[in-house]
């Protein structure tokens, strides 16, 4: 057991899970941290990253996911401890895409499917503990899955949520600071939804905000600044005579 003061409390390693269709700028939200980064590719969506500054990609090869379940915690100790300090922050894109490979590598060695499900929600949950444990700050993305749920009034709502199953979503996503939807709104303007609205599967332990831009989600700024335009008198637009 570690004993320490409170001031001792490391701060700023905070992690980010930003989940949402495909299109809507899940990985080049992760652009705007300000810092080295390593982007960890799981779907072959690496090419939204070229051009980034300060940015090193490691993407698996094909034979590696052939045994997910192994590789990827291997990755992220073995491989990443030597080579940790070269980053401010470690990208991992995208955590949904993988969660049919491990279950199939764990059913075939399993006889009772129930088992295998909960031994893909343990490792989930042993992931998070290991990017935990990193000490620096980490973003993950995932894909949303939408469902339809009718409530007591029988008024029919969609819910939005991390497309993993649900037991390993909470097991995974209870460990990170922010769990967030990335959408667009009706304007077009792409948001991210920082807070459970009924519908949606949020949390935001480090600030108040309910919603920011993808611009904002690193530096705590709130959704967008407000800009009035002045209004002009007929002193301020009367053209001086010569």
């Amino acid at each position: 057991m570690k004993v320490y003061n409170a001031a001792d409390i490391e701060v700023g390693n905070n992690m980010y899970l930003i989940y949402g269709d495909g299109g809507t700028g899940k990985t080049s939200t992760a652009q705007y941290f300000e810092g080295k980064k390593l982007l960890i590719t799981l779907d072959q969506s690496q090419d939204v990253a070229k051009g980034w500054a300060n940015t090193v990609v490691s993407e698996p090869e094909p034979s590696d996911f052939n045994d997910i379940y192994n590789f990827l915690p291997w990755l992220l100790t073995d491989w990443l401890q030597p080579k940790l300090n070269q980053f401010d922050m470690i990208i991992i894109d995208n955590i949904s895409n993988i969660q049919a490979m491990a279950l199939e590598q764990v059913m075939a060695n399993k006889k009772d499917n129930r088992q295998a499900y909960q031994e893909v929600q343990q490792w989930y949950r042993r992931i998070a503990e290991t990017l935990r444990q990193l000490r620096k700050p980490v973003y993950v993305t995932g894909w949303e899955t939408t469902f339809d749920e009718t409530d007591a009034m029988g008024v029919k709502k969609t819910i939005y949520t991390l497309d993993l199953n649900t037991k390993a979503r909470n097991a995974f996503a209870g460990l990170f600071d922010v769990v967030g939807r990335i959408h667009a709104d009706e304007t077009g303007k792409r948001m991210i939804t920082l807070q459970p609205d009924g519908q949606t599967y949020a949390k935001n332990r480090l600030n108040a905000r309910r919603e920011c831009l993808p611009e904002n989600l690193f530096n705590g700024r709130e959704e967008v600044e407000t800009f009035t335009e002045p209004k002009t008198t007929q002193t301020e637009t009367k053209v001086e005579e010569k």
